[in-house]
């Protein structure tokens, strides 16, 4: 095996969960995107000094760092209102059966659970000057995701849509619904990352959402 280096940025998938986190039917793949920033958010736990009466140490404990989620900023410069209102829980707005806007919901009521998604996306896997031959792609997989809208501006020039989102756990997310899960077929709780030499998903058309594919 090759360990080369991702490059690029080639699709993302959106999955829909139920409120459970069971992956549902309707999903979006986009092969436009431009970035996606994930960092981690690190509780840094509680750091314990310990002096005697003179100043001097008698005791120093790190506190253990413990992983809470994933911070995301996603950006791309198509519009893709389907892809939109399933990642924001926004209401799409149609014209004869396509997704053509986004009407934005109001503020949840305190009893209300927000919409989840699971998010996946792929790079290039590169060795050296080429791709590699064994494993084409890099997969990463977020099976629990909440988003919404970022800092967004229009001007002269392509007008870059941005969405901020946060991990979650989702322990039924399993393996994945579409048999392109981890190789060695672990269940993905908190996020993943694996080499693979599986096709990219299929495109989803403008507009329209993608059903039928899972279990496939």
């Amino acid at each position: 095996m090759n360990c080369g280096v991702p490059y690029g940025l080639c699709a993302v998938r959106v999955t829909r969960l139920d409120s459970d986190g069971n992956a549902d039917d309707d999903n979006v793949v986009g092969r436009h995107p431009v970035t996606v920033g994930f960092n981690p958010n690190i509780d840094q736990g509680t750091d314990v000094i310990a002096r005697d009466g003179c100043g001097c140490s008698v005791a120093s404990i790190k506190g253990r760092p413990i992983f809470n989620w994933f911070e995301f900023t996603f950006g791309k410069d198509v519009l893709e209102p389907a892809m939109e209102s399933l990642m924001t829980g926004d209401t799409p707005i149609t014209d004869a059966g396509l997704v053509v806007g986004v009407n934005g919901a109001s503020a949840l009521d305190c009893d209300e659970e927000p919409t989840y998604v699971g998010f996946e996306m792929w790079a290039k896997h590169y060795v050296g000057n080429a791709p590699d031959a064994t494993y084409k792609l890099v997969h990463w997989v977020f099976p629990r995701t909440r988003w919404w809208w970022g800092d967004n501006t229009q001007e002269e020039g392509v007008g870059r849509t941005v969405l901020n989102g946060v991990s979650a756990s989702n322990p039924l997310w399993g393996s994945g619904p579409y048999g392109d899960g981890p190789p060695d077929g672990s269940d993905v709780v908190e996020w993943a990352r694996w080499f693979t030499n599986d096709d990219l998903p299929t495109a989803t058309a403008c507009g329209e959402l993608a059903s039928g594919a899972i279990g496939s």
